[in-house]
């Protein structure tokens, strides 16, 4: 018997649905330290903010070799709730920020002639700063992403399946048919495969799974910070969590055309450096666009692995452009590329095509704020009466004014004649 190294590609009647952004790089934002959680300026309101979105979107996207994501197009209907709370003290030194999103969506594609789930992700970060100036200083900063509901697949034909240990090889005889460690023959009527009816599902993960936890401490830098262009600056220490709650991943191999494999994921921990960088901006009232990049080396892990050095590094990279031709509308186009070895060993590439129709509860549409009359900021304009100095202590005192001159006067007025 022979070894032969696993496929990742995935066979094209399937579609996996509902699986995390960290997995299936779903999300389209890439997941900076502290994640678009910038530092305010001078221009910053000081107290809360707090900002309530509810959006109705839809999209089209095309994939290409996204783990668990059948290469194509795409057409969903979603929708996203984000929710932001922030917090400024009047002497411009402690910032707090925390933002909730929500999001949901279904699809329908060429390979499922039905309305199945393509998106399910609940995103929530907070982050503290320290402005030692405007522009600079320490912070620490938390995440978690995790979907809501269950994961599974969703086969537009019948198919056999077959359940992979995380660290288990394929074993091939000599004609190059898959076997068990006993030399019996892997097929459909082998007791490891179950076959799954079309449009049946195949449970890949339980609801809340995998779930990503992320903890970064370091230092940030606003060096440009201007309506053109925003660059926001992270560099520190991270230390990311996986867990997976035994779920299972897409794990395909070409050379068992009969079969389509999962593979099982294990809870995972990672500690290193990372780093990242933001650039953002606004092109007059209707365009605005971003680009990020996030490198972290992990220097410990604990997973079962044969990746070192420079394999482990997790990289990510984002851009986006968006049109907004009324306030309540939006286009918006953004492609992203992930790669985390220690959950996928493989670029993860996604470009999506977004039109969303939103509605600000209350936050920043809503009418801004009085002015700040604190010592810090900006006087407010108003109508300004001079007042004289007082005289000096030593100073004569002035003359009192002269009284009134009265009116000479005159003789009486004849009297008038009958």
């Amino acid at each position: 018997m022979r070894k032969r190294p696993g496929n990742r590609s995935m066979h094209a009647v399937l579609l996996l649905l509902a699986l995390p952004c960290n997995l299936l790089a779903q999300e389209t934002g890439t997941q900076m330290i502290p994640e678009k959680l910038e530092g305010k300026g001078d221009g910053a309101g000081t107290g809360w903010t707090p900002v309530l979105k509810v959006a109705a979107n839809g999209s089209l996207g095309q994939a290409s070799s996204v783990p668990g994501t059948p290469d194509g197009t795409t057409v969903s209907l979603g929708y996203l709730i984000t929710g932001k709370l922030g917090y400024l003290d009047a002497t411009r030194k402690h910032e707090w920020q925390t933002e909730l999103e929500w999001k949901l969506s279904f699809a329908r594609t060429p390979v499922i002639d039905a309305w199945t789930k393509s998106v399910d992700g609940i995103d929530l970060k907070s982050a503290y700063l320290f402005h030692i100036k405007p522009w600079l200083g320490p912070f620490v900063a938390l995440r978690m992403t995790t979907p809501m509901l269950p994961g599974y697949l969703v086969p537009a034909a019948a198919t056999n399946v077959l359940k992979l240990g995380h660290r288990e090889e394929q074993l091939f005889d000599e004609t190059g048919v898959p076997v068990d460690e006993d030399g019996s023959v892997i097929d459909a009527t082998h007791p490891r495969v179950s076959t799954v009816g079309s449009g049946k599902q195949i449970e890949l993960t339980g609801a809340f799974s995998p779930l990503l936890l992320r903890q970064s401490l370091g230092a940030f830098a606003l060096p440009v910070d201007k309506p053109q262009i925003r660059v926001d600056i992270r560099a520190g220490l991270g230390v990311w969590e996986t867990f997976v709650h035994d779920g299972y991943a897409v794990a395909d191999n070409s050379a068992t055309a009969d079969l389509f494999e999962l593979r099982q994921m294990r809870d995972t921990a990672q500690l290193g450096p990372e780093a990242g960088i933001i650039a953002s901006g606004a092109l007059g009232s209707m365009i605005n666009y971003g680009l990020g990049f996030l490198f972290m080396y992990p220097v410990w892990n604990n997973a079962d692995t044969d990746l070192k050095g420079a394999d482990l590094i997790n990289l990510e990279f984002e851009a986006k452009i968006g049109i907004k031709p009324v306030s309540w509308a939006s286009i918006d186009y953004s492609f992203s590329a992930i790669k985390r070895p220690l959950v996928v060993d493989d670029w993860q590439m996604q470009n999506n095509l977004l039109l969303s129709i939103a509605f600000t509860l209350f936050g920043e549409d809503a009418a801004p704020p009085p002015p700040c009359v604190c010592p810090q900021c900006p006087a407010v304009t108003a109508p300004v009466v001079e007042t004289p100095p007082p005289p000096p202590a030593d100073a004569p005192e002035a003359p009192a004014p002269a009284a009134p001159v009265p009116a000479p006067e005159g003789p009486a007025a004849p009297a008038p004649t009958a």
